[in-house]
């Protein structure tokens, strides 16, 4: 489905997705109950594989599950052949780095 975009079409998107987020969940970043399918972010043109594990907030789904796999998938593009990616999710938020090699 392809749409111009106007006020009408961002209430129509609106909308669905309310009833997206609305379907329920074991947590943050997980489908709802009784999804089975896969899990994919990122342009339709080139979507990327997406964890569907559940997580106890949005900033750890956002750092882990969508931030994460961009930057592995960048890093080679960067001349860098590989990269040290460490996180941690504290109960008052999270924090995540990336290293270059050596």
């Amino acid at each position: 489905l392809t749409t111009s975009p106007t006020a009408e079409a961002a209430v129509e998107f609106g909308r669905r997705l309310a009833i997206t987020h609305n379907g329920g969940a074991a947590g943050f970043g997980a489908p709802p109950d009784g999804w089975n399918g896969p899990g994919y972010f990122g342009p339709l043109g080139r979507p990327m594989s997406m964890s569907l594990v559940p997580h106890a907030g949005w900033g750890e789904v956002y750092a882990a599950a969508r931030l994460a796999p961009m930057l592995r998938g960048l890093w080679p593009t960067m001349a860098r052949p590989s990269f040290t990616f460490s996180g941690e999710t504290p109960s008052l938020g999270c924090r995540y780095s990336v290293s270059p090699p050596g």
